[in-house]
C-alpha cells in the first residue's frame, strides 16, 4: 500500500523547517553572548570596576575641550575643539577665555591658573599657591 501524500503536505514541511530555524537562530545568539560574557569574564570586570574611572570617561562624552596652540616658527595663534582641524575656530577667533593683545595671547584656564603667550616666542604659567613658571623657546 502507498501512502497517498496530500498536496499540503510539502507545504507543512516548509512551514516546519522555518519555523525551526526561526527559533533555533535566536538560540544559537543567545548562547554565543553567554559564551563571550563568561570567556571575557564580565563579572570580574564588574567587580574591579572603579567607579570614579567610569565617570571621567562619562563626562568626556558631553563635554569637549578646545586646544589653544602657539605655533613658534610663525607665531600663529590656533583655538580648535580637540584639537581637529574640523573644529577650528575661524581666524582671529577664539574662546572667551582667550585674550589676545597684538603678540602677546592671556589665555585663564580657571581658578587662577593663567598661560600667557608672549610675542617672543616664550611662554608663563601661573599657579596659584606656587607661583609663576617661565619658558622660552
Amino acid at each position: 500500500m502507498t501512502a497517498l501524500m496530500s498536496p499540503a503536505t510539502p507545504i507543512l514541511t516548509t512551514i516546519r523547517r522555518r519555523r525551526l530555524a526561526a527559533l533555533s537562530v535566536p538560540a544559537v545568539i543567545l548562547a554565543y553572548l553567554t559564551y563571550i560574557f563568561f570567556a571575557f569574564d564580565i563579572p570580574g570586570l564588574a567587580q574591579r570596576a572603579k567607579m570614579d574611572n567610569a565617570a571621567i570617561l562619562l563626562s568626556d562624552f558631553w563635554s569637549h575641550k578646545v586646544h589653544v596652540t602657539r605655533d613658534n616658527r610663525s607665531g600663529e595663534l590656533t583655538s580648535a575643539v580637540e584639537g581637529e582641524a574640523k573644529g577650528r575656530y575661524s581666524a582671529g577667533t577664539h574662546p572667551d577665555w582667550v585674550t589676545v593683545d597684538g603678540t602677546t595671547a592671556t589665555i585663564d584656564l580657571g581658578d587662577g591658573h593663567v598661560v600667557t603667550y608672549d610675542g617672543n616666542g616664550g611662554d608663563a604659567m601661573w599657579f596659584p599657591g606656587y607661583g609663576h613658571h617661565r619658558h622660552h623657546a
